[in-house]
Parts: structure tokens; sequence; C-alpha cells
């Protein structure tokens, strides 16, 4: 079960939460674009990569709204580790980056 709606809003709203994803961010999308170019969805993952790096704040906050509204607990964010943050970014930039397989 997600975290509540009230939790998530008030997480989103933390200004050092949301600068820790933004940077965050910017290290997942160097990493992204010096992946293999064969890597599943690298096309789409590269796009959200060079959109990070081009306006990190915008796309930390997209991030930030992701990770907060998929969560399914969270502690309070001071004690949100890096490795959490890193881990559930990771996990979310083929949503981010609007990669996925069509239904055939």
């Amino acid at each position: 079960m997600a975290i509540d709606t009230n939790q998530a809003f008030t997480l989103y709203n933390n200004t050092v939460l949301r600068n820790r994803v933004r940077v965050t961010a910017i290290r997942s999308a160097v990493a992204v674009l010096s992946e293999a170019g064969s890597t599943t969805f690298h096309l789409q993952r590269a796009s959200w990569a060079t959109r990070v790096l081009d306006n990190s704040e915008a796309e930390a906050r997209k991030a930030l709204i992701a990770l907060v509204a998929t969560a399914t607990s969270l502690p309070a964010a001071e004690a949100i580790t890096d490795t959490q943050i890193e881990n559930a970014l990771n996990g979310l930039i083929n949503a981010l980056a609007g990669a996925y397989n069509p239904v055939v």
C-alpha cells in the first residue's frame, strides 16, 4: 500500500529532500548517458538524461513526485538515505523517460 497522500505531499514539499533528489537525478543522468547504446530503451533514457542536465530543477520535481507517489513506506525526510533515493530513482528512470513495451 502506498503512503498516504498527506505524507507524500509533505515529502514533496521538503526542499532539502528535493535538492537531494536533484543531485541524485544528475548523477543518474550522467550514468545513463554513459551506458551502452544497446541498453533497453537507451534512446528514451538518454532523452530523459538530457532533460535532467538541461533543467535539473524541473526534472527533480517530476522525479520526487513519482518517488513519493509510488512509495510503499518512507521515513521522515531527514531519515531517507542517499542509497534509498538512488535505488528508488533508478527504478523509475524508464517511467520518467516514457519508455515502455506497448502491448501488441
